[in-house]
C-alpha cells in the first residue's frame, strides 16, 4: 500500500517540471473528487421502501420556508397571474398571501391543522372555521386538503404507502408503480426527489399530473423552484414559480402578516 510517507518521498525525487505535472495532477484528482457526486439512491436498487425513506428523509430536513414568486390558476371558471408570497413553519403554519397587478390584494390565508383563516379584501370579508372545512376554492380556485397544500407549496411530495408498490425503471428515473397501475411516481436518483406524479382512473385516463421542476440545494435540502400540478378531464392547472426561496431560516410571528379589518364580514363554515 502506497502512504503519505512514500508519496513524499517520490514528490522529493522528482525534477522541478515532473514536480509541477505532480502537483496538477493532484490537485485535478481533488477538483474531480468535489464535483463527482454519489446520487441519493442507487440507480440499481430494487426495494421500493428504500427509495420512500430516501425521499421522507429530504422532506424532514425542511422545516421552514420563505418564498415569492408566480402563481398560475387555470380553472374554466377563473383564471389569473399573480405574485405570491408563501411562509411555512412546518409541522403545522402556513401563509399564504396573493396579489394582482399593481400590488392589488386577492386576498391572504393562513391556517394549521386546526383551523383556517381566508381573508379577501376585495370583498372584505374573511371565512374561518376547522381545517378539515377548508375549501381552497374560495381562495385559489383550485381545491386542496391541508397535507397536500404543505407538499404542493413546498414541492416534496411523499410517496404513499401502498402494499402493491413496485419498482422499475423509466430511462435515468427510477418508476414506482401502484394502486394497480392507477397512481405512478418518477424519481431522480441523483437527487433523491420525486420529480412527476400520475393519478389514473380505471380506464386509464389521466386525472392528475403533478411535475416537480428547476431543483436546487439550499441547505442540504433539495427543493423545486417549478411546481404544476393538472387536472386535464376538470380543465385545470396550478402553476407556482418560485424567483426567490429561503429555506430553514427563522420564521417570527411577523412573518404571517394577518390582519383584518374590524369592518369585515365573518363566515364561519
Amino acid at each position: 500500500m502506497i502512504v503519505l510517507r512514500d508519496v513524499a518521498k517520490l514528490f522529493l525525487r522528482q525534477k522541478k517540471w515532473s514536480r509541477f505535472l505532480l502537483i496538477v495532477a493532484a490537485l485535478a484528482f481533488v477538483g474531480c473528487a468535489g464535483v463527482l457526486k454519489r446520487p441519493m439512491i442507487d440507480p440499481a436498487e430494487t426495494n421500493w421502501r428504500v427509495v420512500k425513506n430516501v425521499v421522507e428523509r429530504n422532506y424532514h430536513k425542511l422545516k421552514t420556508l420563505k418564498g415569492q414568486g408566480r402563481l398560475i390558476v387555470e380553472t374554466p371558471q377563473q383564471s389569473y397571474n399573480a405574485t405570491s408570497t408563501v411562509v411555512i413553519k412546518k409541522p403545522d403554519s402556513v401563509f399564504i398571501k396573493v396579489e394582482a397587478a399593481f400590488g392589488i390584494d386577492i386576498g391572504w390565508m393562513f391556517t394549521d391543522r386546526n383551523s383556517y383563516i381566508i381573508y379577501t379584501p376585495y370583498q372584505n370579508l374573511y371565512y374561518t372555521g376547522p381545517v378539515d372545512s377548508l375549501n381552497l376554492r374560495n381562495f385559489l380556485s383550485f381545491d386542496l386538503t391541508f397535507e397536500k397544500l404543505l407538499q404542493t407549496l413546498t414541492g416534496m411530495v411523499l410517496i404513499e404507502d401502498i402494499p402493491d408498490l413496485r419498482l422499475t425503471r423509466d430511462n435515468n428515473k427510477l418508476l414506482l408503480t401502484g394502486n394497480q397501475g392507477k397512481l405512478r411516481y418518477w424519481v431522480d436518483p441523483m437527487q433523491g426527489v420525486v420529480t412527476r406524479v400520475e393519478k389514473r382512473d380505471e380506464r386509464n385516463r389521466l386525472l392528475q399530473l403533478e411535475e416537480y421542476q428547476r431543483y436546487t440545494v439550499i441547505k442540504n435540502v433539495h427543493i423545486p423552484r417549478t411546481i404544476r400540478i393538472q387536472r386535464p378531464r376538470q380543465r385545470e392547472a396550478l402553476t407556482l414559480f418560485y424567483t426567490r426561496l429561503e429555506v430553514n431560516k427563522k420564521v417570527s410571528a411577523k412573518d404571517f402578516k394577518i390582519k383584518i379589518p374590524e369592518s369585515a364580514l365573518r363566515i364561519y363554515l
